[in-house]
């Protein structure tokens, strides 16, 4: 029985760049994927709604860019890949302001390049959905296609061009851990500019297939916090280390604070005294014993054991017996 294809659905109205994908899908390499070609962002939410892509492609020149924000809406967790003009940056900027991580520039476009991009999106996105508890499971199985998918870049030029524009900050260390290369994400990371990077020693343990924590002062001079995770790779033909930062600052901060508070509420409910059961009193001057055996008088008993504080005076009964006992006269 044949294995049902994986569909990937192209958002393109241009006849060129949708020979281009034809072309590059037919190949052997992606014998397990089904091109699904439409013209519009309207189209595309309908196949969506029906179908279910692994990852959708969008060419710059279907729509205006700004209307892609309200597609990922409703495509839910589908990773979104746009196709960009060598020198289109004002496209990228504003589709990364609408919401999308992932773009492959078309010039570009390689059998090689795009079977990485379907790889990099899918197993970003599922990062991004996965709980806390599946995270470290995938994160060991995303080691392996990290590195599959590494041996696949035969052209640096294609590397740097894919990660350059990826949200996560990507570190390239040599084995003496010095920084090789740096894409604008740690930049915006470290507050830093790229030659003030370049050339350092990284100072962080590299821990194989772990995620790490890190702590940096970054952007404004304030201590942030990084989960990193570092692969084995290759660079400029010598084994390298690819290190990748993702800020968790907010996160860790929001963490922090909820502990805080439970340990504050923990710390007033075991000041909250109440009194129980039964206790030892004297029936003849009314003294109340105490857990360490010392009888003590009932306002101070209450005290050490409840919340509560006294204030002292005489009720009439006891005023009229004063009177008689001391010759005590009412004017």
């Amino acid at each position: 029985m044949l294995s049902k294809q994986l569909i990937l659905l192209l958002i393109a109205n241009y006849p060129e760049v949708v020979r281009q994908f034809q072309n590059i899908i037919s190949m052997p390499e992606f014998a397990e994927y089904n091109l699904v070609q439409v013209s519009s962002l309207a189209e595309g939410v309908e196949f969506q709604r029906k179908e279910t892509s692994e990852v959708i492609f969008i060419d710059q020149g279907v729509e205006d860019i700004e209307k892609i924000s309200g597609m990922l809406e409703q495509v839910g967790a589908t990773p979104v890949v746009i196709l960009i003009g060598e020198n289109d940056i004002e496209t990228s900027q504003n589709a990364a302001q609408a919401g999308v991580t992932h773009f492959i520039i078309k010039e570009q476009l390689t059998t090689q390049s795009l079977r990485l991009m379907i790889v990099f999106s899918i197993e970003s996105q599922k990062l991004k959905n996965e709980s806390t508890e599946q995270i470290e499971e995938l994160r060991a199985g995303l080691a392996k296609v990290s590195k599959a998918s590494l041996d696949l870049w035969t052209s640096e030029d294609q590397f740097r061009k894919i990660i350059s524009e990826n949200a996560d900050g990507i570190i390239i260390l040599d084995e003496g851990g010095v920084v090789r290369f740096v894409n604008p994400a740690v930049c915006v990371l470290f507050g830093r500019e790229r030659e003030y990077i370049l050339g350092e020693i990284f100072g962080f343990p590299i821990v194989m297939g772990e995620r790490t924590e890190v702590e940096f002062v970054g952007k404004d001079k304030k201590v942030s916090t990084a989960e990193m995770r570092v692969v084995e790779t290759m660079w400029e033909g010598e084994k390298a280390y690819l290190a990748s930062l993702r800020d968790i600052t907010d996160r860790k901060q929001i963490a922090q604070e909820k502990t805080d508070l439970i340990n504050e509420l923990q710390n007033a409910i075991e000041k909250i005294k109440v009194l129980s059961g039964l206790i030892p009193i004297c029936s003849w001057c009314k003294k109340m014993r105490d857990d360490a055996g010392y009888w003590k008088e009932v306002d101070e008993y209450l005290e050490d054991h409840s919340r509560v504080d006294f204030t002292h005076g005489m009720c009439p009964e006891c005023f009229k017996k004063q009177e008689i006992e001391f010759g005590i006269k009412r004017d």
